[in-house]
C-alpha cells in the first residue's frame, strides 16, 4: 500500500485521539464520576464490533490463541489504565495541553530500552530526548499552572501509553503472515480491543456505570473515536511500520493544540480554556519541538 495512506491514517488518528479525550473531558467536568464509570462501559462497547470482526478476519494462518491472547489482554489493559491516567489530569488540565505532554513517554521508553535491552543511541537521537523536556516544561507554562500531582499522573500514563503502543508492535509481528497489511493490522487490533472487553465487563459488574443521560452524551462518542482513531493507527503502523507512523503520530499535539484554540472560539470554554495570543503561541512552539523531537529520534 502507498505510503500516502499510512500517512494519512495516522493524521487522522491523532485528530481523532484529540477528539475522543474532549469527551474525556467533558465526562471529568460534568458527571462527578470517577474514571471506570466511563472507561468501562466504553470499553465493552469497543468490544462488540471487534468480536463480530474478528471471525471475518481470522483464517487458516491465524496463530493459536496462546501465542496472541497474552500481548492482545495487555495491548488493552494498558490503554485503559493510560486513559485513567489522562482522566485525572483531565480534571485540572485541557485536553489541548494534555494531548502533546503524552510525548513525554519517549525519554521514559528510552531509558527502560537502554536499561532493559542495552539499545543504544545516536547523539541525534539523545538531542531528541532532551528536545522533549523544553517541549513539555514550555507547554507546561503556558496556561493554569499544572499542580505536581497532575504531573505525576502524566509520566504513569505516558509510561501506560507507551506500553500499549509495544505491545502494537508485538502483535502485528505475529500476525504478519495473516495476509495484507491492512488485514493484520485490523486482525491485530480485533484482537487486543475484543478481549478487552473482559475488562469493561469486569469493571461494570463491579458496579462502576456512566449515569443516566452520561451514555448517550459522553460514553458512547468517546468509544466511537477511541475505536476508529486506534484502528486507523493500527493501520498505519502496518503500512508505514511502527517508527514512520509514531513520527506521525506525533502530530496530535500539533492538532490538539490547533483544535482547542478553535473549540475555545466557537464558545466551549467548559471543555477549553480561551487563551491569550503569546500562551496559543506558546503552545505551538512546544508542539512543533515535539514533532522535531519524535523525528531525530525515530529516523535511522
Amino acid at each position: 500500500m502507498h505510503i500516502g495512506y499510512g500517512i494519512l491514517f495516522g493524521l487522522l488518528s491523532a485528530t481523532l485521539q484529540y477528539g475522543a479525550f474532549v469527551f474525556l473531558s467533558k465526562f471529568v467536568r460534568e458527571s462527578g464520576r470517577g474514571t471506570l464509570s466511563l472507561l468501562a462501559p466504553a470499553f465493552l462497547a469497543i468490544s462488540i464490533p471487534s468480536l463480530v470482526a474478528l471471525p471475518f478476519l481470522a483464517g487458516p494462518e491465524l496463530p493459536p490463541l496462546r501465542v496472541w491472547v497474552v500481548p492482545a489482554l495487555l495491548c488493552s489493559f494498558f490503554a485503559i489504565m493510560g486513559n485513567g491516567a489522562v482522566f485525572i489530569m483531565l480534571k485540572s488540565v485541557d485536553s489541548s495541553r494534555v494531548v502533546p505532554l503524552l510525548a513525554v513517554k519517549v525519554p521514559m521508553l528510552a531509558l527502560f530500552c537502554l536499561i532493559a535491552n542495552g539499545e543504544r543511541y545516536a547523539p541525534r537521537q539523545w538531542l531528541g530526548v532532551a528536545l522533549v523536556v523544553p517541549a513539555a516544561w514550555l507547554l507546561c507554562k503556558a496556561g493554569k499552572k499544572i499542580p505536581v500531582k497532575t504531573l505525576a499522573w502524566l509520566f504513569l500514563g505516558s509510561a501506560l501509553f507507551g506500553a500499549s503502543d509495544y505491545c502494537i508492535r508485538i502483535l502485528l509481528n505475529i500476525f504478519h503472515d495473516c495476509g495484507s497489511l491492512l488485514r493484520v493490522s485490523f486482525l491485530a487490533f480485533c484482537a487486543a480491543y475484543g478481549l478487552g472487553g473482559i475488562f469493561g465487563a469486569l469493571g461494570m459488574a463491579c458496579g462502576f456505570t456512566p449515569g443516566r443521560g452520561q451514555l448517550a452524551k459522553n460514553v458512547l462518542p468517546f468509544s466511537f473515536f477511541w475505536l476508529v482513531s486506534i484502528a486507523v493507527l493500527f493501520a498505519s503502523f502496518a503500512v508505514i511500520g511502527i517508527v514512520n507512523g509514531t513520527i506521525v503520530q506525533s502530530s496530535r499535539g500539533l492538532i490538539a493544540v490547533m483544535l482547542g484554540w478553535l473549540v475555545a472560539r466557537a464558545g466551549f470554554e467548559r471543555i477549553e480554556e480561551k487563551v491569550p495570543r503569546m500562551i496559543f503561541i506558546k503552545r505551538v512552539v512546544s508542539a512543533v519541538l515535539i514533532i522535531l523531537a519524535m523525528v531525530l529520534f525515530n529516523l535511522k
